[in-house]
């Protein structure tokens, strides 16, 4: 934001200089961009500092609103009266490479089982059915 305010995002050392932050990203620079500038620096991102306490819960709730959802699941039972039963769920999906994320909201919460979703997928899901921890 900085960057923004002082305006330094409208010269060619600014635009690099978000060009380079770009870079770190997982999908990175497009081909396309990287042929236009070769010379793209590499933005040395700051290391993570990995908590040992419970993280804040309304860090948790902010996180949830962003990255969370709330489903209900149908599935086909023949014994059931309807033909079906319902499962409610919560569920909040991160990239495997944040995994320590998910990892460290279940500490918190004392619920929730890590799930991968997808073999060809990189990502990971907090999934909480228990209607006792939903309640």
């Amino acid at each position: 934001m900085d960057m923004i305010e002082n305006k330094e995002h409208m010269t060619k050392q600014g635009f690099l200089k978000i060009l380079s932050i770009k870079n770190v990203f997982p999908k990175g620079l497009s081909n396309k961009i990287r042929e236009l500038y070769p010379n793209v620096e590499l933005y040395d991102k700051p290391k993570f500092k990995f908590i040992t306490n419970p993280i804040n819960p309304y860090w948790i709730a902010g996180f949830v609103q962003a990255n969370g959802t709330f489903g209900l699941n149908i599935t086909k039972q023949s014994r059931m009266t309807l033909g079906n039963i319902s499962q409610p769920q919560f569920r909040i999906t991160q990239h495997a490479r944040d995994i320590f994320v998910l990892k460290k909201i279940i500490q918190t919460l004392r619920c929730g089982n890590l799930v991968k979703p997808s073999i060809n997928r990189d990502e990971f899901n907090i999934s909480v059915a228990n209607l006792k921890d939903l309640t």
